[in-house]
């Protein structure tokens, strides 16, 4: 939530506070950025739009099958993202090679084997050629055909806006010089 700070000269600069702002408080709902450890901090209303509008996420579905976690559908969205070239290249990729974490997808798999859903879990994936990506995973299991429906949201540029407005908590926008607070 934010508050004005200070009411300085224009109302261009927001704060961490415990009231919350008008009409941006929406585009933070919209996009879901958070801006922990910043209290106190100014932050430029235009900076801070910037990063919003630029963590806009991307979704995509995959369909696995879930005794050989094989994938076996998705949205164009799904193998574009991933870097591969046809839909028919990516399906019959196993599933948990996405997944450089196999410690973090062993549980998601647990998690999935216990019956549960799994919604909103952030986690790093690799695309075909290697890179690293941020994902957030909400999946269910469908036991009557042997499925699991998985929802990724690419969440990379949101991550990295996060980054962003960690480092402007600690810096000066305009001189890149540490500030008070460090």
């Amino acid at each position: 939530l934010f508050a004005p700070a200070e009411r300085k000269a224009t109302e261009q600069y927001w704060v961490v506070g415990l009231a919350p702002f008008p009409k941006e408080k929406l585009l933070w709902e919209k996009y879901g950025l958070c801006l922990a450890g910043t209290l106190g901090i100014g932050l430029s209303l235009a900076i801070f739009s910037s990063y919003v509008l630029m963590a806009k996420p991307f979704l995509f579905m995959i369909t696995v099958d879930y005794p050989t976690k094989t994938i076996i559908e998705t949205n164009d969205l799904g193998y574009k993202t991933l870097g591969y070239g046809s839909k028919e290249e990516f399906i019959g990729t196993d599933f948990l090679a996405l997944f450089p974490d196999a410690g973090g997808i062993a549980n998601l798999v647990r998690r999935l084997d216990a019956g549960d859903d799994v919604s909103n879990v952030e986690m790093a994936l690799v695309n075909k050629k290697g890179e690293r990506m941020w994902v957030e995973i909400s999946a269910k299991r469908d036991d009557d055909v042997g499925e699991l429906r998985v929802v990724i949201i690419d969440i990379s540029k949101r991550k990295h806006a996060e980054e962003l407005v960690t480092y402007y908590t600690f810096y000066d926008q305009l001189t890149q010089l540490p500030n008070r607070e460090m």
